[in-house]
């Protein structure tokens, strides 16, 4: 490996490693710390309120489910609010049925690069398991996404 490549790598390894930031979500939604969007756009997770111990840990599969769930990444007008797009999926690690729903609205008609929000549904699935809710919003000048994961069946 090249060094440039080498110290991009360390730069990178330890600027976006790291559990995410959020306020105290014992009593209701909280902020978590603004990250930039792959085109410099300021974003910022919410995360609901503590579950306390009703949660059970959502499975590393949600960020798969929910990027299978996203539209497309090009819309033809802003201010779009899709159907949420749901799905029942089956986990065995955790062995439990799980339901997993996005809502994305886009506020601008450009098109998005392909995995634009995938930094962003990584961090939202870090968020709900260190913090124990069930359900989050990723919010830009861009567009949001709500994304749940509930445990249907244990």
């Amino acid at each position: 490996m090249h060094w440039k490549s080498l110290v991009v790598s360390l730069i990178t390894l330890f600027t976006c490693s790291g559990a995410i930031t959020c306020g105290n979500n014992a009593a209701g939604w909280a902020a978590c710390a603004s990250m930039k969007s792959p085109t410099n756009v300021d974003t910022t997770i919410w995360i609901n309120s503590n579950v306390g111990t009703l949660f059970k840990p959502v499975p590393s599969t949600a960020s798969l489910v929910w990027n299978a769930l996203l539209a497309e990444e090009s819309f033809p007008a802003q201010g779009i609010f899709l159907v949420p797009n749901n799905k029942l999926f089956f986990d065995s690690g955790t062995n439990t049925m799980w339901s997993f729903t996005i809502i994305q609205q886009r506020l601008k008609s450009d098109v998005l690069s392909p995995g634009y929000w995938d930094k962003f549904i990584t961090s939202a699935l870090e968020a709900m398991n260190q913090y124990k809710t069930f359900s989050l919003t990723v919010n830009s000048a861009v567009g949001n996404l709500v994304l749940t994961a509930f445990p249907v069946k244990y």
